[in-house]
């Protein structure tokens, strides 16, 4: 990767590797990288947009074309979160650019600012009569945010159907977690599940034959 990293979440979307965020050297990021995994040799890129705060110990689940940021270590406010971002992975909309040159005195300028994540500047004395022409592709990259009951990190998720259930995690105490909490996509609504067994974080989560099987963790209790 570009940078070294700890704590970040990562998931595939279209057959290409997404890691977000994570702490780099002692400080939270909000950056994001891409593997594209048909480039040979392979090699990671920066993604245009970041992430709405730093964060780390977060999760990500790719749901149509949509980025889910889930919980996690706020390094803007300092203090763990208990926000859904929804962030649109895929172009919004063409915008295409164009102003005719009059004279040789004329200068030309045009600008594309969306949000602080994408910009585009175009400035260029005027030779001749003639059209420039530009195209900017335009993401939206804060689209939506819900809240969970309450703030979680270093919790484990898995996707099931348009629903993301959230598993364990620390609290904003940073005290163990034993909640199960299911996110419904299309109604922006949460409910709580049975709770764990045992209370942790920082486990591994899968779903199998419609059963959550976690992985690991730790129990700060035992």
């Amino acid at each position: 990767m570009n940078l070294a990293r700890a704590e970040s979440a990562s998931c595939v979307y279209n057959g290409d590797v997404i890691v977000t965020g994570g702490w780099v050297d002692q400080n939270g990021t909000d950056l994001i990288e891409i593997l594209k995994m048909n480039q040979h040799p392979l090699r990671w890129t920066m993604f245009d947009g970041k992430l709405p705060p730093k964060l780390s110990a977060h999760d990500v689940t790719v749901y149509q074309d949509k980025l889910y940021i889930i919980a996690g270590d706020n390094w803007n406010e300092n203090k763990p979160s208990d926000a859904i971002y929804e962030l649109s992975l895929a172009p919004l909309m063409l915008s295409s650019f164009s102003q005719e040159c009059l004279s040789q005195e004329e200068t030309t300028e045009h600008k594309l600012l969306t949000g602080s994540y994408l910009s585009w500047e175009d400035r260029q004395p005027a030779r001749v009569k003639m059209p420039l022409i530009d195209s900017v592709v335009v993401y939206d990259f804060i689209k939506n945010q819900i809240n969970l009951p309450e703030p979680a990190l270093g919790m484990s998720t898995v996707t099931w159907g348009n629903m993301i259930i959230v598993v364990g995690g620390v609290d904003k105490n940073y005290q163990a977690l034993n909640d199960v909490i299911m996110y419904h996509i299309e109604t922006g609504r949460s409910e709580s599940l049975p709770s764990l067994k045992n209370k942790m974080h920082g486990a591994s989560a899968v779903i199998l034959h419609d059963v959550i099987v976690v992985l690991g963790g730790r129990n700060d209790e035992e």
